[in-house]
């Protein structure tokens, strides 16, 4: 059932509890434009109670004139803002480009260096992988 579509498509599957998050062109975005858009998923996944999250940012394009350092205090609040819910996996899809995908890599973990995250993540270059782990059975903590 698609959540939302403006600058990005929001589409949830309540049968698997997936949220799939799609930017759907190349088209720069500037980063009010991402701020917006990433407040609007966090409340999709408050709202649905989402556990699984697939961010496809594949085709996801940065304004140049964005500041690296506001971008990345940008997915630290975004990935502050998840660790809030009850989130429990997040796949990205990257963009198979090998510059991009070294960009995503390396933001990514300097996210998870400044933010305490409580999910598992994942990169992914094809979104049938994506989903697999996403369905996968996840770990059953034990209990003493």
């Amino acid at each position: 059932m698609i959540l939302y579509q403006t600058g990005i498509m929001l589409d949830y599957n309540p049968a698997t509890d997936i949220l799939t998050a799609l930017w759907p062109s190349n088209n720069p975005y500037t980063l009010p434009e991402i701020q917006s858009t990433l407040e609007i998923l966090v409340k999709s996944i408050r709202n649905y109670d989402v556990k699984k999250l697939l961010l496809n940012s594949s085709q996801l394009a940065i304004h140049p004139a964005i500041d690296a350092a506001e971008y990345q205090t940008t997915l630290n609040l975004f990935c502050n803002s998840l660790t809030q819910t009850r989130l429990k996996r997040l796949a990205q899809i990257i963009s198979m480009d090998q510059e991009n995908k070294i960009l995503n890599l390396e933001l990514g973990q300097e996210t998870k260096d400044n933010v305490k995250i409580t999910f598992q993540t994942q990169y992914f270059i094809f979104p049938a992988e994506a989903i697999n782990w996403l369905t996968a059975p996840l770990p059953i903590l034990q209990t003493i």
